[in-house]
């Protein structure tokens, strides 16, 4: 039987776009780019759209906005869409990036390209440009029918909807309804159609959420073949649209929002009565899953003093990379934690080692497998031990605690004891000179010819001219250096401006570090101190930008002429920042890629619009 074919909903949109399109292709992704209108009045809005074709969301990291000409960006976050749909019997996943740009004035505006990671391959759009006229002369468009306006003339054609409700619908499962908190329960939606179902422009209707848990995404197959199963006493086509993770944060009643579609459908065609040739339409449909509830249960009283959250199975393996070492010299702690539950919010286990030994922060590396019917992977810390005298030790086992939903009882993890030999000598430590002087031996040659003077002379420090020799040079090197400091004023502050964008970016490295490492709270404090210490020095504060109010800043921020986009943008980045150090839960790694790639974009838009020197 001939599978059911989709209509690409991206193609069908790209014809709906005016202006240049980019595409390229590789390992069966497809990205283009397109602008809507080409044509639009200074009090228009235009739409910027990357289109990927062949790639899941997960596969693809968020793009910063492009930088344009004579267009004002309105949110730098973008609007994602995932969607659907099949062409030559097989389903094609596509995800669409938008941003919204406001014309400055008449002229031309530039959408400038802008690179796109897709499996970490690098995709570049190309320049796009809009023709900005004056609003009076923007080109007519038509509008939307008003509540009060007539329906259209019903043609013969029309008829009423031939499409069983039971033809096509989204089914919602959980794989459990009762679950404790952190546990890991999985939800599936899956697109069931009858044989001979066609659907067009498929694409998601609002966003999905799930309020209350902590999410990751599992690994659908981006192009998966659909499966004749038998539901309702019907035969059925069956493809997964989606598969998620969710660990609940809190106990209680929590629901699962419905997951919606936006499509066009036709059915099976049908004879007609008069002429009996198969006739059939596409009509619009929107389909939607049921919302699905789970009631998360606290955790029991009386955890392991070790236990710190984690809810799963899992397992615990510690190595050493040396049992044998100089003093002085480092040795590297292994420890690793593998199992099925929510590896991202596992702390790092407690390493007491003996008090002969210096210890660093560990270091953090996660491998999560999103491909099986679960979220399972790998946390392995890595602590750094120096011992600081020789002699034989023996390094306490590390205890790693979890909550065994399936036994419903706390499990406590133990490594074997490690046995560890520090060889050689103990550095020498510094050794300064002591306060008695030096031996009389020293002196006492010296003492033997020395030569004898009248003690009625005046001593030097009572006579003026010993302190004018002094007190000469000293004045001279001074008037010197407040000279130089007086000539090199304006030299010196032109420079402090210039480093601000250097010192914010090394900022900015310094916070990407932090969230390789998984180190959430470093992270946004570092981002927070990236963007005011550079609006501290473009803005010339009299005090340090933490220390200013909101209000104060965004005075300070319009005095420069900074558009109100570009202000709200600051504000949506330092409340990111208050926010995830006081949020009891903590943010995902997708999240803090954004508020990084968002800062990213906002610094370079700001070191443009702030003058280089403030004029005094």
């Amino acid at each position: 039987m001939t599978l059911p074919r989709f209509l690409a909903a991206m193609i069908g949109l790209g014809l709906l776009f005016v202006g240049p399109v980019h595409a390229q292709s590789g390992n069966d992704v497809e990205i283009s780019a397109s602008a809507q209108p080409s044509e639009v009045g200074t009090a228009d809005i235009v739409t910027f759209e990357i289109q990927v074709k062949g790639a899941p969301l997960s596969a693809i990291e968020t793009p910063s906005p492009p930088p344009t000409t004579n267009l004002v960006l309105q949110d730098p976050t973008p609007q994602t869409d995932p969607e659907l749909s099949f062409d030559s019997g097989r389903l094609t996943r596509h995800v669409s990036i938008k941003w919204t740009y406001k014309p400055l004035q008449v002229g031309t505006g530039r959408i400038r390209p802008t690179t796109l990671r897709v499996r970490g391959e690098k995709y570049t759009t190309d320049e796009i440009r809009i023709r900005i006229v004056p609003q009076s002369q923007r080109p007519q468009r038509a509008s939307p029918p008003s509540a009060n306006s007539p329906p259209p003339p019903r043609s013969e054609e029309a008829r009423p909807s031939t499409l069983d409700p039971r033809a096509l619908f989204i089914q919602a499962t959980a794989s459990t309804d009762t679950a404790f908190q952190n546990e890991q329960v999985v939800a599936e939606y899956r697109l069931f159609f009858r044989p001979g179902v066609r659907l067009r422009q498929s694409r998601m209707a609002d966003a999905w959420d799930a309020p209350g848990f902590w999410r990751e995404e599992l690994d659908v197959a981006s192009r998966p073949t659909p499966r004749t199963t038998d539901l309702y006493d019907q035969t059925y086509k069956a493809i997964t649209l989606k598969r998620v993770a969710l660990f609940p944060t809190r106990s209680g009643s929590l629901s699962i929002d419905p997951l919606r579609i936006e499509t066009e459908a036709r059915p099976r065609p049908q004879p007609d009565q008069r002429n009996s040739v198969p006739q059939s339409r596409y009509e619009p449909v929107t389909l939607s899953s049921e919302e699905l509830s789970v009631r998360s249960r606290p955790l029991p009283p009386d955890p392991p003093s070790s236990f710190d959250g984690a809810v799963g199975t899992f397992s615990l393996d510690t190595q050493i990379s040396d049992d044998s070492v100089q003093v002085g010299e480092a040795v590297d702690l292994t420890v690793r934690i593998q199992g099925t539950g929510n590896l991202a919010t596992i702390s790092p286990p407690l390493v007491e080692p003996p008090a002969d030994f210096e210890t660093y922060e560990p270091s953090v590396q996660m491998e999560i497998d999103r491909s099986g019917a679960a979220v399972q992977g790998t946390k392995t810390f890595g602590y750094t031990l120096v011992p600081r005298s020789n002699g034989g030790y023996t390094l306490p086992p590390v205890t790693f605690a979890y909550f065994d939903p399936e036994t419903e009882r706390y499990e406590t993890l133990q490594s074997p004891p490690i046995s560890l030999r520090a060889t050689g000598d103990v550095p020498p430590q510094a050794v300064g000179q002591t306060g008695q002087g030096l031996p009389i031996g020293d002196i006492a040659g010296p003492m033997e010819n020395a030569q004898w003077v009248r003690a009625d002379r005046a001593p030097l420090y009572a006579q003026l001219w010993t302190y004018a020799v002094i007190l000469a040079p000293i004045l001279l090197a001074a008037g010197g250096v407040a000279y130089r400091r007086y000539a090199e004023h304006f030299a010196s502050a032109a420079a402090s401006h210039s480093d601000a964008l250097t010192t914010a970016q090394q900022h900015l490295q310094e916070a990407h570090h932090c969230l390789r490492e998984d180190d959430s709270r470093a992270f946004h404090n570092t981002v927070e101190r990236a963007l005011l210490s550079f609006l501290g020095t473009r803005l010339d504060l009299p005090q340090h930008p933490s220390g200013v109010g909101r209000e104060t800043l965004d005075r300070h921020l319009a005095g420069h002429d900074v558009p109100a986009p570009v202000r709200t943008a600051v504000h949506d980045v330092l409340d990111a920042c208050d926010e995830a150090r006081f949020s009891p839960t903590e943010p995902s790694y997708a999240t803090m890629e954004a508020t990084l790639e968002h800062a990213q974009s906002l610094l370079l838009r700001l070191d443009d619009t702030l003058p280089t020197v403030k004029s005094r």
